[in-house]
């Protein structure tokens, strides 16, 4: 539902990779989903986030010469599946190959205010199965991951590093369009500054704090 001039606003704000791998990716079908592909790319930022040979993997050149990789899983269908941790470890070791650094995004985990807990099982919300984000993203580590960012439920969680990787178990909801609750903790938007080495190894990392306001 965002407006399609806000993917110049994401530009301008300095993103240049996005995942679009959500659960309301396909609200208006996938005329709608390929219509979102097509204006972030416009921009010329890469994108992932489809079960589909052109759309599961973003890599990105850095002036360097640095390659690096985003993939993008959900909960959803159509979406590479948080639950299929097989999966995950496949196109983790896909990107590994592609690239030097490997971000992952995924969708994952129960939403609202009383999930701000990593449960390490396997979550459940309005009948769904909504993936172990603390099995998924582990997997995705020892998979090759350099970087793991979950998102999913609109408040953010803990963070740890496994194994010299960066994992952030929710970061809230940074930016949101139209019928969000941002009240209290809803709102807060911490955003993490990270310093990698080109292997992808952490050598620092900083959370800025930040809420989203109407």
């Amino acid at each position: 539902r965002s407006p399609p001039f806000h993917a110049e606003y994401l530009k301008s704000a300095g993103f240049t990779m996005m995942s679009n791998a959500n659960n309301h990716a396909r609200d208006f079908g996938e005329e709608g989903r390929t219509a979102t592909f097509a204006n972030l790319r416009a921009t010329g930022m890469t994108v992932s986030g489809a079960d589909d040979a052109d759309r599961r993997l973003a890599i990105q050149t850095l002036q360097d010469g640095t390659k690096v990789s985003l993939v993008s899983f959900g909960h959803n269908p159509g979406l590479p599946a948080v639950q299929d941790l097989n999966g995950v470890r496949a196109l983790v070791s896909q990107a590994q190959k592609a690239s030097d650094i490997v971000v992952v995004s995924c969708h994952i985990g129960a939403e609202g205010s009383a999930h701000d807990r990593v449960t390490r099982s396997t979550e459940m919300f309005l009948g769904e199965n909504r993936g172990n984000p603390f099995a998924f993203a582990r997997t995705a580590v020892d998979a090759g991951a350099d970087v793991v960012f979950c998102h999913g439920p609109h408040v953010p969680r803990a963070i740890e590093v496994y194994n010299g990787r960066f994992i952030a178990y929710s970061l809230g909801n940074f930016w949101t369009y139209g019928r969000f609750n941002l009240s209290g903790y809803n709102g807060t938007a911490p955003i993490a500054d990270l310093d990698v080495a080109k292997d992808g190894s952490l050598i620092a990392a900083q959370i800025v704090s930040a809420r989203q306001d109407r």
